[in-house]
């Protein structure tokens, strides 16, 4: 389930941001007075968003989310996504306001329930056999 969820959200969230050029947390107003670089920074994360959510449709459609493919896609989904909720909460130690956004609580727990979920994934889905080749 953490794979269908995961990839649905950053095909939309990436293929939103490409299109846009702009942060899903800005306002149509603040899209209009961004810089080029801004616009440039939101379609580069746009395209990383998306290829998440590619790498997660290709565990999804191909070997299958209980394969030995899905637990290294799994490791790095919750290398990002776990890192990725470290993150807001520091930048909300820098400013404590931070979280009064409902843009940083959904990031926050966005980020939190997958990177949960991939953990999970990674304890429940069984290693590929050794395969021990006398010498």
């Amino acid at each position: 389930m953490v794979f269908i969820l995961h990839t649905g959200f950053e095909l939309l969230f990436g293929f939103n941001a490409f299109v846009r050029g702009a942060f899903s947390s800005q306002s149509a107003a603040e899209v209009a007075v961004q810089t080029v670089q801004m616009g440039m920074s939101a379609r580069f994360l746009g395209s990383a968003l998306f290829a998440l959510g590619v790498l997660g449709a290709i565990v999804i459609f191909g070997p299958g989310v209980q394969s030995a493919t899905a637990k290294v896609v799994g490791v790095g989904l919750a290398t990002f996504h776990g890192p990725g909720t470290v993150g807001v909460i520091i930048a909300a130690v820098g400013d404590p306001t931070a979280l009064s956004q409902s843009s940083a609580i959904g990031a926050l727990v966005i980020h939190g329930v997958l990177a949960v979920g991939f953990v999970i994934v990674l304890l429940g889905t069984k290693a590929p056999a050794a395969h021990y080749t006398p010498s």
